[in-house]
């Protein structure tokens, strides 16, 4: 609900930014910080993963104003398939970097390589200005 609001005042793009760009540091910070324990997993954990939510939602929100009139069942439909296309992404990068580094904890800098890709990727990515978007 928080970020719902946060998308209605900020705009969708800037939620979006936000939630990839805490996922990403609390990731690093679990990765850095990992030997200090099981407080550093959880609460770094549960900042990310409640960020997977506001993520989506303004994608959703974002896209839903970008789209063209009368298309967009269309470009609903095209993300849908890009996200199926996609979703090898992550996991494909976990066992890489598990298998290059040699310990699981290290699988988490491949997921979040990814999220950072798409966080750059959606930086570089114009929209209309914050009225619409």
């Amino acid at each position: 609900m928080i970020a719902g609001r946060l998308d209605d005042r900020w705009g969708p793009r800037r939620v979006i930014v936000l939630s990839l760009g805490v996922i990403v540091g609390a990731g690093l910070v679990i990765v850095a910080l990992h030997s200090v324990g099981a407080v550093v997993f959880w609460v770094c954990g549960l900042l990310l993963s409640g960020m997977v939510g506001p993520a989506q939602s303004a994608s959703r929100s974002l896209l839903a104003r970008v789209s063209p009139e009368g298309r967009e069942a269309e470009m609903f439909g095209l993300y849908a398939t890009t996200g199926r296309a996609a979703s090898f992404m992550a996991p494909a990068m976990w066992s890489l970097s598990i298998t290059v580094f040699g310990a699981t904890i290290w699988g988490t800098l491949g997921v979040i390589a990814v999220v950072a890709i798409g966080l750059a990727l959606l930086l570089l990515m114009k929209t209309p200005q914050p009225g619409r978007a």
